[in-house]
């Protein structure tokens, strides 16, 4: 159920337009549940600290679509140079490539072909190790 601003004093909601009003008042109705607020000033603060804690879990997924497109951008990019025959141009592998680097995150098969390429120039291990590999814990 969706819940009013019932005061004026208490913001709108944080939300962006792809974010659940449902889910919000599910967690300001948990930190309300614990902390039990008496007053204005305790229910600005219930309010604030919704807001706030929302506000880091919508970074904390930012920062993993950002991390990941980076990762995905910069093995297309990698693939494409490598899967070029003698005498091809980029255009012709594009296609592949992308392809590829998109399945990567989710396909066995086309981690065990990306895997494959890479380990033909020596670079196999380098895609699982460090802080771009695909199972990194970005919770920092």
């Amino acid at each position: 159920m969706r819940r009013r601003n019932e005061l004026t004093l208490l913001p709108k909601l944080p939300l962006l337009i792809t974010e659940s009003a449902d889910e919000f008042d599910a967690l300001r109705d948990a930190f309300e549940r614990e902390i039990k607020p008496r007053g204005i000033i305790e229910q600005m603060y219930v309010h604030d600290v919704s807001a706030i804690v929302w506000e880091i879990l919508r970074l904390r997924r930012c920062k993993v679509v950002i991390i990941n497109s980076a990762f995905r951008s910069a093995l297309e990019d990698l693939l494409v140079q490598l899967l070029k025959g003698p005498g091809q141009y980029d255009n012709e592998v594009e296609d592949e490539a992308e392809a590829l680097a998109h399945a990567w995150f989710t396909d066995q098969e086309a981690k065990k072909q990306v895997s494959e390429t890479l380990s033909r120039f020596d670079l196999s291990s380098e895609i699982n190790r460090g802080p771009l590999r695909a199972d990194a814990n970005c919770e920092g």
